[in-house]
């Protein structure tokens, strides 16, 4: 549960007030902060995401050795649900926003760094 509060907490908070903010600032600025701070909130973007999709597998495993009929009753079939849109949102996390989040840190770093 805290992973995916996490998750969904640091998603919100970079969607709902570090990008409104950023619109506000220099491009100078701007580059600096996402080549300096977005490798971090990648990173936690990552863990927060690998944690919360290990420990669903892992309390799924579990429930289904205590009672492997769960899953057919309207409570299960919720947790199939929530189970299914997690890992939905985690390969949209994987395969599209954690690599945009890469490309524009990279060129942040690339157009930030001092020209020799």
């Amino acid at each position: 549960m805290l992973s995916a509060m996490g998750w969904l907490g640091g998603g919100l908070f970079t969607a709902f007030a570090i990008a409104p903010s950023l619109r506000k600032i220099s491009s100078t600025a701007s580059l600096e902060f996402n080549a300096k701070v977005l490798p971090r909130i990648i990173m936690f973007v990552r863990a927060a995401s690998g944690a919360t999709v290990l420990f669903g597998l892992l309390l799924l495993g579990y429930v289904y050795s205590q009672d492997s009929t769960y899953f057919s009753s309207a409570a299960g079939e919720s947790v199939s649900l929530g189970i299914a849109l997690a890992v939905v949102a985690f390969v949209v996390a994987f395969g599209m926003t954690i690599p945009a989040f890469v490309k524009v840190s990279r060129l942040s770093e690339t157009a930030g760094a001092p020209v020799s």
